[in-house]
């Protein structure tokens, strides 16, 4: 699971269980979320991903913030 960006060049991505514990972070240049937490399967459920991400656009940059959820099954 990653996200897809065009001319993004600052990407942080996180993903967390339903107790809200970290199980997933990386940057642009990470391969994505595989369905793992410590290097074992995680159970199917749903999950919450954050992403902040900069852009740039005229002399600066846009710093935006999304999340959702994704639904992992196995």
């Amino acid at each position: 699971f990653k996200p897809i960006t065009i001319n993004v060049p600052e990407l942080t991505m996180r993903i967390f269980n339903r107790w809200g514990e970290k199980i997933y972070e990386g940057d642009i240049n990470s391969p994505g979320w595989d369905g793992t937490f410590k290097g074992e399967p995680v159970q199917q459920d749903v999950y919450v991903w954050q992403v902040e991400y900069r852009y740039p656009l005229g002399n600066g940059y846009i710093n935006q913030y999304e999340n959702g959820t994704l639904n992992l099954l196995r």
